[in-house]
């Protein structure tokens, strides 16, 4: 802005121009991430082995929480110690296309 201090400069000051609520990169996407404790209070709720988070909206798992029995968890992308939780209880992490193929 050329001459932006001029005597309108106080206007300016009480917009949000300069960035008081941040800046978000146009490239940036929000993943809708499940931690181990949503997918054990899922299972239990349903009663079922095979527990799809692809189907619920979910993208990713993650592993905050600890899983006590065997689970099929069908979801896009696990983090690596997600990965390792899942598999010490006995279960398996499976892609939404690999379960119909199974």
């Amino acid at each position: 802005m050329a001459g932006g201090h001029k005597h309108k400069w106080t206007k300016l000051l009480k917009t949000d121009y300069f960035g008081k609520n941040g800046f978000k990169p146009p490239t940036s996407a929000e993943v809708k991430a499940a931690n181990l404790i949503q997918v054990s209070t899922i299972a239990e709720k349903t009663g079922q082995e095979v527990v799809d988070l692809a189907a619920l909206g979910y993208e990713k798992l993650l592993a905050a929480g600890k899983i006590s029995r065997s689970l099929t968890i069908v979801v896009d992308s696990w983090s690596e110690k997600a990965a390792e939780k899942v598999k010490a209880a006995g279960g398996r992490l499976v892609k939404p296309g690999e379960l119909t193929a199974t």
